[in-house]
């Protein structure tokens, strides 16, 4: 299964560890699409040329900095991550995920109205889900409707 992953690191650039993205101006036009995409309101078009331009969709890992003060339902992100592939039935599929520094699963839960057994809930673009991802941080992950 071919993958293409891309990361940003909002956190860190807030505290000035990672240089400002080469074109603010594109970021900033894609950053509606790319919340959009991560509160699973949306799938983001990925032949959009800011999109292209600033993801590097090249099948490497990248990491870009995102405008300090991005968030997603609301809490500040660390780390976002799309994933472009197949499904198991060799159809397109992508998803996108965020990490968050600060935020509890049951704070992650609650601000995207999340089931509270079960952290899933169907959302107009796919199907949300929050867990624990790495270093035990709160994650909340959109899985695209396969088409």
């Amino acid at each position: 299964m071919k993958k293409t992953i891309i990361a940003f690191v909002a956190a860190t650039f807030a505290q000035g560890a990672i240089a400002q993205p080469p074109d603010l101006q594109a970021w900033t036009r894609i950053a509606p699409a790319i919340q959009a995409a991560l509160e699973c309101r949306a799938e983001p078009n990925l032949k959009d040329p800011d999109i292209e331009q600033l993801l590097s969709f090249d099948g490497d890992i990248t990491e870009k900095a995102a405008p300090a003060g991005f968030t997603v339902f609301g809490m500040p992100v660390e780390h976002i991550t799309l994933v472009q592939g197949e499904d198991d039935d060799e159809r397109p599929a992508l998803s996108a995920t965020s990490l968050f520094a600060k935020a509890s699963l049951a704070d992650v839960s609650k601000a995207a109205k999340l089931g509270t057994k079960d952290h899933t809930r169907q959302a107009p673009a796919g199907t949300l889900m929050a867990s624990m991802g790495t270093g035990n941080k709160a994650q909340i992950s959109c899985s695209f409707a396969a088409k």
